[in-house]
């Protein structure tokens, strides 16, 4: 799954819209874990591949491995991420690190309000 990204300022000025901008991420990714003939209609239909059986394993994959209920980022560590790039081509970025740009909060504070345990029952 990718990531979104937002300014530090945007957040700390827009902190609701970025929480419910989450719910709604949250919410979309419980359908999709939940709902498996939606989830599979919409991604033949996405990825305009007639064969169910190839979706079925795209599926698979993605609900059970790739997309997690709450979507914590994972810093990647290899040399084409953006930000290595970034880094490149703007000497002041130099030491920093995928991690630098990661700001779980948001997500922390979702789940901490029982707002995914909600969804899912449990």
């Amino acid at each position: 799954m990718h990531g979104f990204g937002a300014r530090k300022s945007f957040i700390q000025a827009n902190r609701d819209v970025v929480i419910r901008f989450m719910k709604g991420l949250s919410r979309g990714i419980y359908v999709f874990k939940t709902n498996k003939d939606l989830a599979l209609k919409v991604l033949k239909k996405y990825t305009r591949l007639d064969d169910l059986s190839l979706v079925q394993v795209a599926y698979d994959e993605m609900s059970q491995r790739l997309i997690r209920r709450v979507p914590y980022p994972r810093p990647r560590r290899n040399s084409d991420h953006s930000s290595i790039q970034l880094a490149k081509t703007r000497p002041q970025m130099k030491n920093l690190n995928p991690g630098d740009f990661i700001d779980p909060s948001i997500l922390k504070e979702i789940e901490d309000s029982g707002f995914v345990k909600k969804l899912y029952g449990n």
